[in-house]
């Protein structure tokens, strides 16, 4: 895309030329390429996405209803995957833009007599169905070719859809008088020319997308309740309704380093591996010595030479005449632009408002660093889109569901050594001021596992303490009936035999 430039482009990156792309989608193609192609920005872009999600806390002592609401968003639409890709289309377009779809059966049925009809493909990649007139026809048992009834059933299922939609299809009709923006999806060829050839697409593409293709309308209006829309903050320009992209600030640095990397691939390319050559020296040859007048020969036996030592490394030729050696390049380890590039990969990382070691790792912050409460206080306004967000996901699901809804939050920021906010926390927990619940998310775990945890400790040691009671109870009971047994017998009259008389004489 930037091998070949117009006298557009190159105005745009030339920093003296103070010229501004009249489109931002034009902006937005940019960074979507420095982003794909650029190390730097990619690990920078990614990080910013990433930092801010934490886990969550469900604010309900009702544990039913939080093991139905995990099982939706962690498992079903995967909640984190989906805020960091939320994050990466925030720094990198500056403009968010989304929708959640909730579940729905899509039937197909006869005008005439209702019977469903099922869009179908053969083997041979034949249709049973046509658009026509903005309507699509299918054939009933009973009454042949007929425009069908559509109609969506909405369900009672876990199957969600958020839908991120891409910028570049995105159109905004902003007015400055009223400070009212509609939104409008361009909807792509590729989809448009599924209508007639994929049944599961005509299935499940949503009612408003389906009748604009019907339509042959090339876009559609957004429902402004429904569509999220966050985007970052910038300032009155002529691009009015959207947010700047933040790789904005650096798409001239970048291209100047892609233009030293260039410069830097074709010094590596003709200059890193000397060119090497030998040849008989000038003033041996014209003062006739031997070849002189037949260098063929002489090459000849250099080759030959060249090729033994190749074989043997150990063989050492014997020329009649002096070999010279010479080179040509070689010197490209002194031309890289290493340093340069190094020094405007500093400038981009300020230009991007990250931390160095967001890029470079080694991470040495501690809790009370001011890096890092300058960085809580860059992402406060961020975590509130994203909780918004969240708010709407969270609505959707209880209104479909028909669950009460709950109040979700992600946990706070903190470093892995804020000891001074922990010990804080132990000593409210000591003192009663918060709860034991709110001490034990300061360390990421949960109260109830916890909980649960306790009783059945406390449950195994009241069983070993009496299996102990019972085996100490026992040797004393033993010592005890045995010293009884001793006193019954020192009781016991002493057994004699009976005394025998003399017999009479």
């Amino acid at each position: 895309m930037l091998e070949r430039y117009t006298w557009k482009y190159e105005k745009f990156f030339d920093p003296l030329s103070f010229y501004m792309p009249k489109s931002l989608k034009e902006i937005i193609k940019y960074s979507r390429y420095f982003y794909e192609t650029n190390h730097i920005v990619a690990s920078a872009i990614y990080k910013l996405a990433e930092y801010p999600i934490t886990d969550f806390i469900y604010d309900t002592a009702d544990q039913q209803l939080i093991n139905e609401y995990k099982e939706i968003l962690e498992e079903k639409i995967d909640i984190k995957k989906l805020l960091i890709e939320i994050g990466l289309d925030y720094f990198v377009y500056g403009n968010v833009f989304l929708t959640v779809f909730v579940p729905f059966n899509r039937i197909f049925t006869c005008p005439k007599c209702g019977q469903i009809l099922n869009p179908e493909k053969d083997d041979n990649g034949n249709v049973n169905w046509q658009i026509s007139n903005g309507k699509i026809y299918m054939s009933c048992s009973k009454h042949g070719r007929v425009p069908t009834n559509i109609d969506d059933v909405p369900i009672k299922s876990d199957d969600f859809t958020i839908m991120r939609w891409d910028p570049m299809n995105v159109t905004i009709d902003y007015s400055e008088l009223t400070g009212k923006a509609h939104y409008y999806f361009d909807i792509p060829k590729d989809d448009i020319s599924k209508a007639t050839s994929d049944p599961e697409f005509i299935k499940e593409v949503r009612r408003p997308f389906l009748d604009a293709i019907l339509q042959n309308k090339a876009s559609v209006r957004f429902e402004n309740d429904k569509l999220i829309v966050f985007q970052r903050p910038s300032i009155n320009s002529e691009f009015k309704g959207w947010g700047l992209p933040p790789l904005l600030h650096v798409l001239q640095l970048l291209f100047y380093i892609q233009m030293l990397r260039k410069s830097q691939f074709a010094i590596a390319e003709d200059r890193m591996v000397n060119f090497r050559y030998l040849y008989p020296p000038i003033e041996y040859v014209l003062q006739g010595g031997p070849f002189s007048t037949n260098l063929g020969m002489w090459r000849n036996q250099v080759e030959d030479a060249l090729r033994i030592w190749r074989d043997d490394p150990n063989n050492m030729p014997v020329f009649p005449v002096p070999v010279a050696y010479g080179t040509i390049g070689g010197e490209g380890k002194q031309l890289l632009l290493i340093p340069e590039i190094q020094t405007l990969i500093e400038e981009l990382i300020v230009g991007l408002q990250v931390p160095r070691e967001f890029v470079f790792g080694g991470l040495t912050w501690t809790g009370t660093s001011v890096s890092l409460r300058m960085l809580e206080n860059h992402y406060l306004n961020y975590r509130q889109y994203l909780s918004n967000v969240i708010d709407k996901i969270i609505s959707t699901i209880a209104k479909v569901k028909d669950i009460p809804e709950i109040k979700i939050h992600m946990r706070p920021f903190r470093m892995a050594d804020d000891l001074q906010r922990a010990q804080i926390k132990m000593n409210l927990a000591s003192g009663g001021k918060i709860s034991d619940e709110t001490l034990l998310q300061e360390f990421d775990l949960d109260y109830n596992t916890e909980l649960q945890k306790i009783m059945n400790e406390t449950q195994i040691q009241m069983a070993l303490q009496s299996q102990l009671q019972q085996m100490t109870q026992q040797p004393a009971q033993q010592q005890q009936e045995t010293s009884n047994e001793q006193e019954v017998e020192e009781d016991l009259p002493e057994q004699r035999p009976p005394r025998r008389e003399n017999p009479p004489i």
